[in-house]
Parts: C-alpha cells; sequence; structure tokens
C-alpha cells in the first residue's frame, strides 16, 4: 500500500506542475492587447523597435547628437543591446504594429522562462515537490507576469540568466560536458544582447564554475576559457549590423562604453525610484499604467514583487548561510554566491543612482531557489507538507489580491486609490 501510494505522487506532482503551467501560460497571453497604449518603458523600446525592422525612418538622436557615436546609434535608444528590441519589432511585423504585436515574444518568452524554472528547479532540488514550489513562485509572480505582458526588455535578460543558472549548476559537477558548454554560451550570448546588466550574470557564472566546480582545477579553467571565448564570438556578431552603420570596429567597442557611462551617470530623481537596498523592501513600487476611464472606473499594472517573496529573502539567505555553516551543502552556497554576484554590485556601481523595481526580475530566480531552499532546510524539523502549504496559500493569497491591477482590470477608484496606498507608493 505504502509502495503504491509513493509511486503515485510523482505522477501527481507532475499533473499538478502541467495545471500550474497552464493556468500562468494563460494569465499571461489572456486579454494581451487590452491597453492599447505604451506603458512605461513601451513608450522607448517600441519606437526603437520600429526603427530597426524597418516600419519607422530613425528619427535622429535628439539631445544625444552631442556625443558623435551615440548619435549614429542604429536606433534611438542607444541604453541597451538590440536583441529584444529586434524581438518587439518582429512581433509587429508578424502579428501588426499594435500592442499584441509587440508585446508577442515577451508573451512567448515569459512562458518559455517557466519551462526553465521548473527545469532548473529539479536538476537543482532533485525533488519534484520542490521543483513544482518554484515553479508556482514564478508563474504567480506579480513582477514576472506583468513583464510577461508588456514590450519590455528585462523579461529577455531574466530568461537568460535563468538559462545560465541552470548552465552552471550542470558545469560544477561535469565540467567538460560540452552540452552545457554550449548552454551557457548560448545564455552569456543572448543575455548580454539584451541587456549589459546580464554582465553581473556572467561575474556570478565565473565564480560558481571556477570556485565551486568538480574536478581539476585545470579543466575548470579550461571551461571557463572556452565558454568565454565562444560567447565573445557569438556577441561579436552583432559588429556586421553596427559597421552597416557606419561603426568601424573600434569605435563598436567604443560605443558601449559611451552608452554604459550615460546610463549609470542618470541621477535623476524619480517618484519611484529605489535605493539597492530598499529594493529587498518593495520600496519604492512602480505603477507602469494608470487610466482614468467613464464611471469612474480605473485600471492599472503594478511593477511588485510577491510581497511574501520580497519580505523572505532576508530570512532565506540567513537560514541558507547557517545551513551551509553546518553541513557544507552546495546549493546553500550557490544561492548566497550568485545572489551577491548579481546584487551587491547595485551598491558598487549604482549606488548613486536610483534604482527601478524591476531590476529585481534579474535576481528573482535568486529569490525563488533561496525561499524554496528555506523551505526545504526547515521542513526538516517542521512537517514540510504543513509548511509549504500554509507558506503557498498565502504566497496565493497575495497573487490573488494584485491579480486584477496586473492584468488590468476594471475596478471602482476608491479601490485602486486604496491598493496604491496599500502598497506604499
Amino acid at each position: 500500500m505504502n509502495f503504491a501510494e509513493n509511486s503515485r505522487k510523482p505522477a501527481r506532482i507532475w499533473l499538478g506542475a502541467a495545471i500550474l503551467l497552464v493556468v500562468a501560460v494563460v494569465l499571461r497571453w489572456w486579454n494581451l492587447g487590452a491597453i492599447t497604449e505604451k506603458i512605461f518603458d513601451e513608450a522607448h523600446y517600441v519606437p526603437a523597435a520600429e526603427v530597426l525592422v524597418g516600419i519607422q525612418d530613425h528619427p535622429g538622436m535628439g539631445v544625444w547628437s552631442f556625443h558623435p557615436l551615440i548619435g549614429k546609434a542604429p536606433a534611438p535608444n542607444f541604453e541597451h543591446p538590440l536583441l529584444g528590441k529586434f524581438l518587439i519589432g518582429w512581433g509587429m511585423r508578424l502579428f501588426g504594429a499594435d500592442a499584441v504585436g509587440w508585446r508577442f515574444f515577451p508573451a512567448l518568452i515569459g512562458c518559455l522562462s517557466l519551462v526553465l524554472m521548473g527545469w532548473l528547479g529539479f536538476r537543482f532540488f532533485g525533488q519534484p515537490m520542490l521543483a513544482l514550489l518554484g515553479l508556482l513562485f514564478l508563474g504567480f509572480d506579480s513582477l514576472h507576469m506583468i513583464h510577461s505582458r508588456l514590450a519590455m526588455l528585462d523579461i529577455f535578460l531574466m530568461t537568460a540568466l535563468l538559462g545560465l543558472l541552470l548552465s552552471s549548476w550542470e558545469l560544477i559537477q561535469q565540467p567538460d560536458s560540452w552540452t552545457w558548454r554550449i548552454a551557457a554560451t548560448l545564455c552569456i550570448a543572448l543575455g548580454l544582447s539584451s541587456k549589459w546588466v546580464f554582465a553581473f550574470g556572467i561575474l556570478a557564472f565565473s565564480w560558481c564554475l571556477l570556485a565551486m566546480g568538480q574536478g581539476s582545477k585545470k579543466l575548470r579553467f579550461q571551461t571557463w576559457v572556452i565558454v568565454g571565448l565562444m560567447a565573445l564570438g557569438l556577441y561579436h556578431l552583432w559588429f556586421p549590423y553596427y559597421a552597416a552603420q557606419g561603426f568601424s570596429y573600434g569605435e563598436w567597442l567604443e560605443f558601449h562604453i559611451a552608452a554604459n557611462v550615460v546610463i549609470t551617470g542618470k541621477l535623476a530623481h524619480h517618484p519611484y525610484g529605489a535605493s539597492a537596498l530598499s529594493m529587498l523592501f518593495n520600496q519604492r513600487n512602480i505603477w507602469y499604467h494608470f487610466q482614468q476611464l467613464p464611471g469612474q472606473m480605473t485600471v492599472g499594472l503594478v511593477g511588485l514583487v510577491n510581497p511574501l517573496l520580497i519580505f523572505s529573502v532576508l530570512p532565506a539567505l540567513t537560514v541558507c548561510l547557517v545551513n551551509y555553516r553546518k553541513t557544507r551543502e552546495r546549493q546553500d552556497i550557490f544561492i548566497l554566491g550568485w545572489f551577491a554576484c548579481c546584487y551587491l554590485p547595485f551598491f558598487l556601481v549604482l549606488r548613486e543612482r536610483q534604482g527601478f523595481l524591476y531590476y529585481m526580475l534579474l535576481v528573482l530566480p535568486l529569490i525563488i531557489l533561496a525561499v524554496v531552499r528555506m523551505l526545504d532546510i526547515l521542513g526538516k524539523k517542521i512537517r514540510f507538507r504543513v509548511l509549504a502549504t500554509i507558506y503557498g496559500l498565502v504566497f496565493l493569497g497575495f497573487a490573488a489580491f494584485y491579480l486584477p491591477v496586473v492584468l488590468a482590470l476594471p475596478m471602482t477608484r476608491d479601490y485602486y486609490l486604496w491598493l496604491i496606498k496599500f502598497t506604499g507608493v
């Protein structure tokens, strides 16, 4: 009887994962074009995408024309690489220059990231139930859901980071695997081609492979060099496109430096800005969209990591640290090292600049790994099923609470304003 019950458990878990995945995918596609205007930074990325795919002519660089290299950038949004904007543009080419068209590929990539999260959770924890929790947390997190429904670049960045996390974990155990070397190469090239802040992920990957990997130091270093050179070579495939715009190779390299200097030098204060520390406490939130509708109704989108997740970050990292000091288990130091490499640079590189909460999307997979790991560790002392059920239900309660805002559903003006006040904006 016990054997039969145990044999049915994995099947139930996989069925639960399939149901969760279907519901999460539906929520990312449902009524995708309901808000027809450009939301938040869509106002920058969509026009740039239209230029890149030939829907619109280049309008010129305006105030940025003072810099000779930035002035001849192939798209008016020079601050970020081209891959995400090309995907947004191809969506418009395929499905029309409207809200559904420019949000098509972000929604598609957002759904792909859910599959990667489930795969990573299964390989990282080795237990289907823990992988299911990871899928639940990403699938119904407000910030991830919003970025899967907006034509912005961060969902491409995060998906590449998920792939690199998975590749890193596999390469730790088998640093001579060409399958995972190639996978890591592709993820690095795609991540850098989406946003240059992906460099923090490369830093984490390098530390992880060189410091944690099995096998000889020579083999680990060899893998690091191979992956680095292949990724650099792949990223250089962008140069011919820039060369067609009149860039020499030296100018292309200098353009990267110039663009990043401009980005990190932006010190303007925003009402939704946040410091690197305050991001860990969900302050301040970004209300991407606010619209007054007839009959005193409003719709809106909020940039908000699920409150239960964000307020669990520091306790989860603490539990991982304490457990590592006792057991030396690799999962704990992997999470701590990756989080440090991807998050602490905000204090060093961006400490003079206000950040935006959507930067948290970069570390959201790490937050989820840390929280699931905390539940796993504490579940050895408290009944895991009880602990995970209570945590999951509270998480879903917050998800349901914010769902009308995330999906931009009509609601009364008083309720909407109360939500704004409740979330600290």
